[in-house]
């Protein structure tokens, strides 16, 4: 969230898109990587987190918000 200040993370990806590093900025439809099972997964999926801006340190992972309201809006 360059603009926002909001963090976002992906887990248990099988790998990145060659061009993805942190802090990297991508565009709309960019691909970031596969989906696998790393970490401690059981089946395949994408985890994807989201810290709202001001929710705490991302690093922690005590800001974590449900991101299921954020995609449906950014899917309208």
């Amino acid at each position: 969230g360059r603009y926002s200040g909001d963090v976002y993370y992906y887990a248990h990806l099988e790998g990145f898109a060659p061009e993805i590093a942190a802090m990297a900025e991508v565009e709309k439809g960019a691909l970031l990587g596969w989906s696998g099972m790393r970490g401690n997964a059981q089946s395949p999926h994408l985890h994807f987190g989201w810290v709202p801006r001001g929710a705490g340190p991302w690093y922690a992972l005590t800001g974590l918000a449900d991101p299921y309201p954020l995609l449906a809006g950014l899917c309208r």
